[in-house]
C-alpha cells in the first residue's frame, strides 16, 4: 500500500535531490556559474556511495606500490592505485568512479582487480600524480585541442568561401 505522507527517508532523498538540482538550475540560469571541484567531488561521492577524501594527510599511500606503476597508465585512466592487497586486489583514487571504461582498461593492463574506489577532488589527483610521476609529461589540454580544431575549421571555411567567391561552383 502507498503511504499518504513523507517519512525521514523521503526527506533525506528530497534534500539530496535538491542539493544536486540547485547547482544544475544555477548553471542553467547563469551559464558562467561553475560548480567548484570540492562540491563536484561531494556530489560524485554521494551519488556513487564511494568514500570521499579531500586531504592528502587522510590517505595512507603505499609509496612503493604506487611508484611501481606506469605513470602514463595512471594519467590515461585517471585511476591512482594507492594500496595493494596480496590477492591482486587494489584500492584506488578516482575523480570519476563511473568511468567504467577506464576501470576496465586499468584491470586489463595491470591484471589487478579494483576492490575499493575513493573519490578525490581533481586538484588532489593532479598533485598526487605530479608527486609520484614527475617524469610523465602532461597530456595536451582538451580545450587547447578544441581551439586547434576550431582554428582548422575556420581556415577550411575561409578557403571554401574564397573558392565560392571566385567561381560559380556550389560547394
Amino acid at each position: 500500500p502507498e503511504k499518504p505522507y513523507f517519512d525521514k527517508n523521503d526527506l533525506n532523498c528530497l534534500q539530496e535531490l535538491a542539493e544536486y538540482t540547485s547547482a544544475l538550475l544555477l548553471r542553467i540560469l547563469d551559464p558562467s556559474y561553475e560548480i567548484n571541484e570540492l562540491d563536484t567531488a561531494r556530489y560524485v561521492s554521494s551519488f556513487t556511495e564511494c568514500k570521499l577524501i579531500t586531504q592528502e594527510d587522510d590517505l595512507d599511500i603505499d609509496e612503493r606500490f604506487a611508484n611501481s606503476l606506469p605513470g602514463d597508465l595512471v594519467q590515461q585512466t585517471g585511476i591512482f592505485p594507492y594500496k595493494r592487497f596480496e590477492d591482486g586486489r587494489v584500492s584506488v583514487l578516482m575523480k570519476n568512479p563511473l568511468d567504467y571504461q577506464s576501470r576496465e582498461a586499468f584491470t586489463l593492463k595491470t591484471q589487478l582487480s579494483i576492490d575499493q574506489v575513493i573519490v578525490i577532488p581533481a586538484s588532489l589527483f593532479d598533485r598526487l600524480f605530479k608527486m609520484h610521476f614527475p617524469e610523465v609529461e602532461e597530456m595536451q589540454d582538451i580545450f587547447a585541442a578544441g581551439q586547434t580544431i576550431h582554428e582548422i575549421t575556420n581556415v577550411i571555411a575561409s578557403e571554401y568561401q574564397q573558392l565560392d567567391d571566385e567561381s560559380d561552383l556550389d560547394v
